[in-house]
C-alpha cells in the first residue's frame, strides 16, 4: 500500500526543517534513499498517496515556511506532525466518501439502465398492459 511521510533527514537535524514525500511502493524500501540517522517522525499508508501528498503540500505552503523544493518546509515539529496526521486521515476519510459516491452514482447508472431495458422489451411485448404499467412506474 502506499505511504506519505515526515522526515527530518539526517542533513536537517538539529534544526526545526522536515520533509514531506510520498512512495507508491508497497513496503518501505523509499526510506533506504535517506542516510542513516534520519528521523522518521511519522508514516501513514494511503489509498492515494499522490492526492493526499498534494493536500499536504497545499496545507503546509499556506502554514509553514517553504525552504527548499516543494517538499521542504520550517516550523514547529509537533504542530506539523499534529496538522500531517489530520489532513492524512481526513483526506483518507474523503476518498473513501468519494469511492462511496461514486459506487453509489454507478449503482444507480445501472439501475437506471435496467430500468430502461426493461421498458424496451416490455414495448416490444403484444401486451400493452405492461406498457403503460411500465411507463407509469418508472416515469417514462
Amino acid at each position: 500500500m502506499p505511504i506519505v511521510y515526515l522526515i527530518q533527514p539526517c542533513e536537517l537535524i538539529g534544526t526545526d526543517r522536515y520533509k514531506i514525500g510520498r512512495s507508491s511502493k508497497n513496503d518501505l524500501s523509499r526510506m533506504k534513499g535517506y542516510k542513516a540517522g534520519s528521523r522518521y517522525i511519522t508514516i501513514m499508508e494511503v489509498d492515494d498517496d499522490k492526492y493526499v501528498e498534494k493536500n499536504l503540500i497545499n496545507h503546509f505552503n499556506n502554514t509553514y515556511t517553504r525552504i527548499a523544493g516543494l517538499e521542504y518546509f520550517q516550523g514547529d515539529e509537533q504542530q506539523m506532525r499534529r496538522d500531517f496526521l489530520d489532513i492524512v486521515i481526513n483526506n483518507t476519510h474523503n476518498n473513501q466518501l468519494k469511492s462511496y459516491k461514486l459506487s453509489q452514482h454507478y449503482q444507480q447508472q445501472t439501475q437506471d439502465q435496467n430500468k430502461e431495458l426493461l421498458v424496451k422489451n416490455i414495448t416490444k411485448s403484444p401486451i400493452n398492459v405492461f406498457q403503460k404499467y411500465a411507463y407509469k412506474k418508472y416515469n417514462l
